[in-house]
């Protein structure tokens, strides 16, 4: 049985070395419940928009190797859209996407 279903949280104690499973009870109100679902579905969102953007930066810097310059910015400026829309969806903050994205305008413009 998964462990956060029924409410676990994983704790490390200060005096100890090894972890210790604390189980919390379930939230008993309708609020407590749903909110435990909205975190579920926002962590799958937010686990899905990182490995879009991440596998988006692989393509890009693997188009950086090739000689086409056209694929180059095309890649960058899905970059640029993926970032976005994560910034809009909070998955990023909005001075992380600026900096990820002025990096690789960097590495753009030296290829």
């Amino acid at each position: 049985m998964n462990f956060l279903s029924i409410g676990a949280y994983l704790k490390k104690s200060l005096t100890q070395t090894s972890y210790s499973y604390k189980i919390l009870p379930m939230p008993q109100r309708r609020a407590g419940k749903k909110d435990l679902r909205k975190n579920k579905k926002r962590h799958r969102r937010n686990l899905a928009v990182k490995r879009a953007v991440k596998a988006a930066i692989k393509k890009f810097k693997k188009a950086l190797l090739d000689k086409d310059p056209k694929a180059r910015t095309e890649s960058f400026k899905q970059i640029c859209q993926l970032f976005d829309k994560a910034v809009s969806k909070k998955v990023f903050h909005k001075n992380k996407a600026a900096n990820k994205k002025s990096r690789l305008a960097k590495l753009l413009k030296t290829a």
